[in-house]
């Protein structure tokens, strides 16, 4: 499900910020809705630096996946907020590729685009998503504040998940 934007003669856009902060707190229909859009960051640790793509998702995305971080934590309200603390999950492979599975990643910090970010957790082995995504920080957006439609929605209730 994505917005539309006929004035622009665009069949279909991303979704706002503020259109998915009012989608999550007034769904009738599904038991919770995350929303991700796709982001690639030059990450630094340990004197080794790379590309990488990411994912910023809102908090709750591994509830919706029905899912636990392998090692550590999920992100917590506050960091998903404007001002809160710059935390990051790895994904396995890059876990495995960088830090070598090393379980005292949690609480290093790693330069994401020179900006230092605190790392929280490994998603499990596996788990790739979106397609690629090396890790994930929070969107942390105003639901308040316009913004561009840059998020993807991803909800799941009873039946099923729905993209």
């Amino acid at each position: 499900m994505d917005e539309t934007a006929p004035k622009w003669n665009l069949k279909y856009v991303g979704v706002s910020n503020p259109d998915s902060y009012e989608w999550r707190k007034s769904s009738l229909t599904f038991d919770c809705m995350a929303f991700f859009s796709r982001m690639s960051y030059n990450l630094s640790a340990g004197g080794a630096a790379q590309r990488v793509e990411a994912a910023q998702v809102t908090r709750d995305m591994l509830d919706v996946l029905r899912l636990k971080p392998l090692i550590g934590r999920d992100f917590r309200p506050e960091e998903d907020k404007p001002g809160g603390a710059r935390v990051v999950l790895l994904n396995y492979d890059l876990w495995q590729r960088m830090f070598e599975g090393d379980r005292n990643v949690l609480g290093r910090v790693v330069k994401l685009d020179e900006q230092p970010y605190t790392v929280i957790g490994v998603l499990p082995q596996g788990m790739v998503f979106p397609d690629r995504a090396d890790l994930w920080t929070p969107v942390a957006a105003d639901p308040y504040r316009p913004s561009g439609y840059y998020l993807t929605r991803q909800s799941r209730n009873q039946t099923g998940y729905s993209l």
